[in-house]
């Protein structure tokens, strides 16, 4: 899964999830759901996610395993912002917040901070998304996970964007491409490069309809579309573009069409 190998990935979870049932060990069957869950989230199935993290919770409960549930309904609030229903996604993560510092959680705790900033962007509150990525990012890196601070830094490069600051939006992005590439993760990666086009759209056109190409194709090799939250910014360098260069461009359609 974190390779974006889907296929293969839901194939071997529900695989595993089938001997857990037989075996009677729930909690693993709870990890088995989280994994499937992740893997829907990332085609952009947002309900089919929905409904194996809520079941992976449900299970914890039934276990008493109080941190296994928490997880749980983070990665559902996660779900719930990329699809772009933000006040659902908020209630569940504030509510996480607090749940992960009881705990004692420190790498939850900080994807907390990381998902309430991402709501904050992307309801327009770059004051609060700044505050709350900059902390997220202060605590992945002290834990050394690079992929929550690739993560941090795609995000704050977004907020640059929308407060017109392109060069700091640009040094945050290099720094999440080259983490995201360096894991080997190209769902992030491909959101990166578009994010990278969005930069570059108006200075140099050429090289951000290349960066779109590029990640429109890594879309179409791992079979997962842009997220809803950040298609419309995707879509609007997309046109910007075309009537900037011409129909001719090599843009990603196939990429901005979620699939069934």
């Amino acid at each position: 899964m974190l390779l974006c190998d889907y296929s293969a990935a839901a194939e071997y979870a529900s695989t595993a999830r089938a001997a857990y049932r037989a075996i009677g060990d729930r909690r693993a069957e709870a990890r088995v759901e989280m994994i499937l869950g992740a893997v829907a989230r990332e085609r952009a199935q947002y309900e089919a996610s929905a409904a194996h993290l809520d079941k992976a919770a449900g299970i914890y409960v039934e276990c008493g395993d109080e941190l296994g549930e928490a997880r749980a309904v983070q990665l559902r609030g996660f779900t719930a912002w990329l699809a772009g229903d933000f006040d659902r996604a908020e209630l569940r993560l504030r509510a996480c917040r607090r749940w992960f510092e009881r705990l004692g959680d420190a790498e939850a705790a900080a994807s907390a901070l990381m998902n309430l900033g991402a709501v904050a962007l992307y309801r327009g509150d770059t004051d609060r998304a700044t505050s709350l990525l900059d902390a997220a990012l202060e605590r992945y890196a002290a834990l050394g996970f690079p992929e929550g601070v690739g993560w941090a830094h795609n995000l704050r490069g977004l907020v640059e964007l929308r407060t017109g600051r392109a060069d700091r939006a640009e040094e945050h992005l290099a720094l999440s491409l080259a983490t995201h590439r360096k894991v080997g993760d190209r769902w992030r990666t491909a959101s990166v490069l578009e994010a990278l086009a969005e930069v570059h759209r108006r200075d140099d056109p050429t090289r951000a309809a290349q960066l779109l190409a590029d990640a429109g194709r890594i879309r179409d090799e791992i079979g997962a579309p842009i997220p809803a939250c950040e298609r419309p910014d995707t879509e609007a360098t997309a046109a910007a573009l075309r009537a900037a260069l011409g129909d001719g461009t090599p843009l990603p359609a196939r990429a901005l069409i979620p699939p069934v």
